[in-house]
C-alpha cells in the first residue's frame, strides 16, 4: 500500500499554493520539522525544498503540524491519510509529491504471527486498511477551499 504526501492548509487560509515544487522556496508560511529531524524522508525532503526563512513554525510532532495547518499557521506536508480525512484542511497541491510516495507495511516478529493476539490485530487493523486503502494511498483528495480549486 501506497503512503502519500502533499501540501495542505485550513480550508480558510488565504492564498494558495500551485505548484510546491517550483515556488516553494518563495513561501514564507510554512510548517515544519525541526532542524536536526533525521530518517524522516518528508522532513529530509522539505529542509532540502524551502530555506530556512520559510518556516512560520517547526515542531518534530507530525500531530502538531497538522493542528497547525488546521489553526491557519500555514501549509504542512502531510501524509495524504491524515490531511484528506479532516474537513478543516484541503490540499493545495491537488497531487501527490512523487519523491515522497512510500509504502506501508505492518510487520511482526515471526515467532508472534501466529499468537491469537497478533492474529486479531492483523485482522482488524488489515480490514480497516483494506476498507480505507483510497483514503491511504491518496485517492480521496479534498481540495475546495484556498487553492480555488473544484
Amino acid at each position: 500500500m501506497l503512503r502519500p504526501w502533499t501540501f495542505f492548509a485550513a480550508s480558510t487560509y488565504p492564498g494558495g499554493l500551485d505548484d510546491p515544487i517550483e515556488d516553494i522556496s518563495d513561501r514564507q508560511d510554512l510548517i515544519g520539522w525541526e532542524e536536526g529531524a533525521a530518517g524522516i524522508q518528508a522532513a529530509e525532503w522539505l529542509g532540502r525544498a524551502a530555506p530556512d526563512s520559510a518556516f512560520v513554525y517547526r515542531t518534530n510532532s507530525l500531530v502538531n503540524q497538522f493542528v497547525a495547518a488546521k489553526a491557519g499557521i500555514g501549509l504542512a506536508l502531510l501524509p495524504c491519510y491524515l490531511g484528506d480525512s479532516d474537513p478543516g484542511l484541503v490540499r493545495v497541491r491537488p497531487e501527490p509529491l512523487p519523491d515522497l510516495e512510500g509504502e506501508f507495511w505492518i510487520v511482526t516478529h515471526a515467532d508472534l504471527k501466529r499468537t491469537a493476539r497478533v492474529r486479531a490485530f492483523f485482522e482488524q487493523v488489515g480490514d480497516g486498511l483494506a476498507r480505507e486503502r483510497d483514503l491511504f494511498e491518496g485517492r480521496m483528495p479534498r481540495t475546495t477551499g484556498c487553492s480555488g480549486m473544484p
